[in-house]
């Protein structure tokens, strides 16, 4: 590479950089006009692989966005006329019963003060700090932002909610913009490279579609991925309500489900959130109902972090484990929660424009080829790993029992029978 060249792709890549800044300004002082149509666009931009898939297969674009819609459109309707009412219900009915959940913990703490201070002093006996006013203060701290915070969150949820014609409104608004985006967004990526001159446009178009690949499927996948951590963990803390009266497992699925894009603190929030209401709404056994709920979310979420998460996220970015820690904390430093989700692939787009266009960054391929981003397939290899692992342990063969030895074997004194016998023995013959 030249250095004019080298030149041209920089020059390129800081003209994009200016130009995306000064959209990126104007968009948030408008952001509430053009969020319908950033909605839109992510819908078409998430769901662009499968109308390709189905045009690949002699579908018309049309049809294949109409197919897509139609299923769209039955899932809101099943979802809103099924899961948003029990929702609504659950959330107002926790928003309303909330400080008293609050009261009955920090009577637990207080009835129990006295052997947490004996079991902290013992475990470190050289503090040189009041634990129980150490404690006292954290608990009263915890115990104030609880009867804060939580009835707010969980009475916005109800009342988002509840505002279901305007939510209508908004949905079908969103979904026309959606369709429309659907039908030209290939044009339209095609439309912005002309604005380029052809070497920059063939340069930014090798790198815009490594990072549109890898930021599509890294998206696609983690909503999949929330939806059925949310789903799973929705079901079996259900399940554990019929067993021990507890409540609330609908909403703990939905919450948990939504913060699992949060790296670590999702699931902390979700265990620590299910083991609370599963001790304070049980109607007998309040311990063993905490701990099987604690459990269930525990098995949840590493089910989907060693087994399904691999096979459709975790190894499309190609960052290294501390790369990937490191854009975490950088993310919250700069964006707090927000940007802890976007900060994984924010942080491998910087890592492919830089081995494109950085001499000294080695690139993982010649051709530059994007890897395997096929949500479908990764799905297919998560399922067929936990089938083949259920198989394998449904079906393992039970150890076989010691073979009986036989009584009648011949004694060495024994004459050995002849093993054959010839014509001139047989008595016919």
């Amino acid at each position: 590479m030249s250095t004019r060249e080298w030149f041209q792709r920089v020059s390129a890549v800081f003209a994009g950089a200016l130009l995306a800044g000064s959209a990126w300004a104007l968009l948030s002082r408008m952001r509430s006009l053009f969020l319908p149509f950033a909605l839109g666009f992510l819908i078409a931009y998430l769901f662009d692989p499968l109308l390709d898939r189905l045009e690949a297969r002699g579908w018309s674009r049309l049809r294949a966005v109409w197919t897509v819609m139609a299923a769209l459109a039955v899932v809101a309707v099943v979802v809103g006329a099924l899961v948003v009412p029990m929702v609504i219900g659950q959330a107002e009915d926790a928003a309303r019963s909330w400080n008293q959940y609050v009261d009955q913990a920090y009577a637990l703490y207080e009835h129990n003060r006295e052997q947490l201070v004996a079991l902290v002093q013992k475990r470190a006996p050289g503090l040189s700090i009041d634990v129980r006013q150490t404690l006292d203060g954290a608990v009263e701290n915890g115990r104030a932002w609880a009867l804060q915070r939580v009835p707010q969150a969980l009475q916005w949820i109800g009342g988002w909610l509840l505002q279901s014609a305007g939510v209508a409104v908004q949905g079908l608004i969103v979904a026309i913009i959606s369709f429309h985006f659907m039908m030209v967004i290939d044009p339209f990526r095609v439309g912005l490279r002309s604005l380029l001159p052809a070497p920059q446009a063939q340069e930014v178009g090798v790198v815009g579609g490594q990072i549109g690949a890898m930021v599509g499927a890294y998206i696609r996948g983690q909503i999949v991925v929330a939806a059925l951590v949310g789903t799973c963990q929705a079901v079996l803390l259900t399940i554990l309500g019929f067993a021990f009266g507890t409540r609330y497992g609908l909403i703990l699925g939905l919450v948990g489900g939504a913060i699992y894009l949060v790296p670590w603190l999702g699931a902390l929030t979700t265990m620590v959130a299910a083991g609370f209401l599963g001790y304070f709404t049980a109607s007998h056994h309040p311990l063993l109902s905490a701990l099987l709920a604690i459990g269930a979310v525990v098995a949840v979420n590493q089910a989907f972090d060693n087994v399904v998460m691999p096979r459709i996220v975790g190894r499309q970015v190609g960052l290294h484990p501390l790369a990937i820690l490191f854009a975490i904390m950088a993310g919250y430093a700069v964006w707090g929660l927000p940007g802890m989700i976007v900060a994984v692939p924010m942080a491998a787009s910087i890592k492919i424009a830089a081995q494109r266009w950085v001499p000294t960054m080695p690139r993982p391929t010649e051709d530059g080829a994007v890897p395997d981003l096929d949500l479908i397939g990764g799905l297919h290899k998560a399922y067929a790993g936990a089938r083949g692992l259920a198989v394998g342990l449904w079906s393992r063969p039970a150890p076989a029992a010691e073979a009986p030895v036989p009584t009648d074997l011949p004694t060495e004194d024994a004459e050995p029978e002849s093993e054959g016998r010839s014509d001139d023995d047989d008595p016919a013959a």
